[in-house]
């Protein structure tokens, strides 16, 4: 679905921009689909969640922000223009009560990656859908660096639990249980482990 190849800058009328891959396209839309209802059992809420709960949500938030933000300025200064209106915008979200100023406030904190596209959507002649793809293709053969993904990775990490707390869908991780309960990979190792010790104990005693 993605080019692979040299590591340089990729013609805005590639294939891949072109041509639309719907077979690669339906494949990341199923993976998708099925990654949240596995996952969705376990991250949707159940029950309100406490004003400390809540600041907790925050602060591991910002604090994941703030060492992203530190490492894209020591290692990519000129990246961190991408990051720096959801630094000073989502710094607010902890303040605010009213939903509406939430919401305002978290899309201006995404107005970062989204003028990028748009900047590159201009320059390229793209369309509106074609910007994301080509930024993907340029990682995809490695003209942006991997470790830059990483940081764009992780940026968006912390701007979905950020999103959870602004539309109010945050609540703690199995509503707070300690131990948590195994997840289904860990359920389903352990119930593989345990198929083959009672494999192992039926063989033993033949």
């Amino acid at each position: 679905m993605f080019p692979t190849g040299a590591p340089l800058p990729l013609a805005p009328y590639a294939s891949f921009l072109t041509d639309r891959h719907v077979a690669g396209l339906a494949v990341l839309g199923i993976a998708l689909v099925l990654g949240w209802l596995v996952g969705r059992r376990r991250l949707v809420p159940t029950a309100g969640m406490t004003p400390e709960e809540r600041l907790a949500g925050y602060a591991i938030a910002l604090a994941w922000l703030g060492v992203v933000a530190v490492v894209i300025a020591v290692l990519r200064p000129y990246a961190l223009v991408f990051a720096l209106p959801s630094l000073y915008a989502w710094l607010w979200l902890p303040l605010q009560t009213r939903p509406w100023t939430r919401v305002a406030l978290y899309v201006v904190g995404l107005m970062g990656p989204v003028a990028g596209l748009v900047v590159l959507a201009d320059e390229l002649d793209l369309g509106a859908h074609q910007a994301p793809l080509y930024a993907a293709g340029l990682a995809s053969v490695r003209y942006i660096p991997l470790f830059s993904v990483v940081l764009a990775l992780a940026w968006a990490a912390a701007a979905a639990q950020l999103a959870a707390l602004a539309f109010g869908r945050y609540a703690p991780y199995a509503a707070g249980a300690e131990p948590p309960p195994p997840g289904v990979i860990r359920a389903s190792v352990a119930r593989i482990g345990r198929r083959a010790r009672r494999a192992h104990v039926q063989d033993s005693a033949r």
